[in-house]
């Protein structure tokens, strides 16, 4: 038996903003959360290499955002908020 979806029941795709996710995509925000990380961690190595100046206000800014980004999608995913 094939699963179909509801046709009451829209999934949005993990691309989407987080405001726009429904409950019950764990896998969209941990999957969000997971690509948060990737991105803070070249950012990271970027600095660590010399490539990045951390005295940048924009690299600030950026890993302020991200941080908060990752944050928020592992308090969701926690709390069991995300997409139908």
């Amino acid at each position: 038996m094939t699963h179909v979806p509801s046709p009451k029941i829209r999934h949005i795709e993990c691309n989407e903003p987080a405001r726009n996710l429904l409950p019950g995509c764990l896998v969209c925000l941990r999957k969000r959360a997971a690509e948060t990380d990737a991105k803070l961690k070249r950012l990271y190595d970027a600095i660590g290499n010399g490539v990045a100046d951390l005295a940048d206000p924009m690299l600030k800014d950026r890993i302020a955002e991200l941080k908060a980004t990752r944050d928020q999608a592992r308090a969701d995913a926690e709390k069991g908020r995300g997409c139908a």
